[in-house]
């Protein structure tokens, strides 16, 4: 059988098969699209287990333009000092767009979040300290540094606690870039004496090395007690979501594999309550990990730092992952520090997320607003009446949740510029001569 390749008109010898023809063909194409949708199926399956490890800063699926590789570039000390990150990349959408270079903290808005539970936590915590075996601190990878639990860790020195090993978890490492996760461990490795690993908890990532951790520091010695791990941090962290994560690999294991049948036996499928709020976990409750081996972790309530009125960008970079309550700030006050943030990064991938046709912005309530409009929209909401105070919520959804780019709050500066910068405070500090550096070298 022969076809036209350019005349529009053929015989009808040439166009007619017969019906045996025509059904295989139809069977042929039939199974071909169905084997091609199940192809894309498991393709975009193994693509969300293990998503591309690229330093694009991206993880809209609106990404398209966005999706390019981005360098760290400290211009200034002051600016190292004052925990604020310029990215510049190498295409940008909008590059006549300006963004302010400061940020209008308000003093009535500097809102402070310490309830009763947390002050039992921290008495609760030297005596809990004495009965375990391993400390496990988790950190927000999008605030490595703001989230450490500087004050509980004081506090139990001060108590008298034994020297106990201590493992850092950067949870939520999907929400960051792979490089500023890998920056963030080796910069708390190399100042402190702490090991430090990152993790995913909602996608079971990462976490069984906390089990490798407490295995390796410590010794089984009487097979009924076990080795116990205190976890702490600050609220809404993922110490929960940990520790669900562990008990549900190790559930899978004891199934799975057959040199693991009696990891969960006699163990409580009981898990720990996890909710979006922050402040959700207010009792301090040992959860059992596996039966062989041993092992308990102590799920604690987050406990939050005391006020702290001469640095107000730290409890706002708090509120904006969601450690305090939206309310105590104000949502619209939070949604316009991290719009703030995204448009100093020249992340603007908010524009195609939340559909501004205008392009970016530095007015968070007209961003409301176009979200709120299109909320009206929603079939699947009952009110149609536009509220603003709805936009700037979903806005922090979207943030939360890496739609609007995956960004870390924090200064990360690499060693090499960490070391340049405090050897040109000392060579500014002194003057050249034979007791000094011969010359001055300038900065940058």
């Amino acid at each position: 059988m022969t076809f036209p390749h350019h005349s529009s008109t053929a015989s009808p010898a040439t166009i007619t098969s017969s019906p045996s023809t025509t059904t295989t063909g139809t069977a042929s194409l039939v199974t071909i699209s169905v084997c091609g949708v199940v192809t894309m199926a498991a393709v975009g399956f193994v693509f969300w287990l293990n998503p591309m490890k690229e330093d694009n800063g991206s993880s809209s699926p609106q990404g398209g333009d966005f999706k390019r590789k981005r360098r760290l570039i400290i211009e200034s000390p002051s600016e190292a000092t004052a925990q604020h990150i310029k990215q510049t990349t190498v295409f940008d959408p909008f590059p006549t767009f300006e963004a302010p270079e400061r940020f209008g903290y308000e003093a009535d808005r500097d809102g402070h979040w310490y309830v009763g539970h947390m002050m039992r936590t921290k008495q609760a915590l030297p005596a809990w300290a004495n009965r375990v075996d391993v400390v496990i601190e988790i950190r927000d990878a999008r605030i490595p540094l703001t989230s450490a639990q500087t004050e509980l860790n004081s506090n139990l020195r001060q108590a008298g606690i034994r020297k106990l090993p201590r493992l850092v978890v950067l949870n939520k490492c999907d929400l960051v870039t792979p490089s500023m996760a890998r920056r963030a461990q080796e910069m708390i490795e190399a100042h402190s004496n702490a090991k430090c690993i990152l993790a995913t908890s909602v996608l079971k990532k990462g976490v069984v090395k906390i089990k490798e951790f407490m295995l390796s520091e410590r010794e089984i010695r009487f097979q009924s007690l076990g080795i116990y791990g205190l976890l702490v941090g600050l609220p809404n962290t993922g110490k929960s979501t940990t520790i669900n994560a562990l008990k549900r690999l190790a559930l899978l294991a004891s199934k799975t594999r057959y040199d693991s049948r009696g990891m969960m036996a006699g163990v409580s499928r009981a898990q720990a309550r996890v909710t979006m709020s922050p402040g959700t976990t207010e009792l301090i409750r040992a959860y059992q990990l596996s039966h062989n081996p041993t092992l308990f972790l102590v799920d604690t309530p987050g406990v939050t730092f005391h006020k702290d009125k001469t640095n107000p960008e730290r409890n706002l970079k708090l509120a904006a992952v969601g450690t305090f309550p939206d309310h105590i700030f104000g949502e619209l006050y939070i949604a316009d520090y991290i719009l703030w943030r995204l448009n100093n990064a020249r992340l603007f991938q908010y524009v195609n997320v939340c559909g501004l046709s205008g392009g970016p912005t530095n007015d968070i309530r007209s961003v409301c607003r176009e979200i709120a409009f299109q909320l009206t929209n929603d079939p699947c909401r009952d009110s149609g009446a536009m509220d603003v105070l709805s936009g700037a919520r979903t806005f922090l959804k979207f943030y939360r949740n890496g739609l609007l780019g995956r960004y870390c709050l924090d200064a990360l500066p690499s060693e090499g510029e960490l070391s340049r910068y405090y050897n040109n405070l000392v060579e500014e500090a002194e003057p050249p001569g034979p007791w000094g550096p011969n010359a001055y070298i300038p900065i940058g």
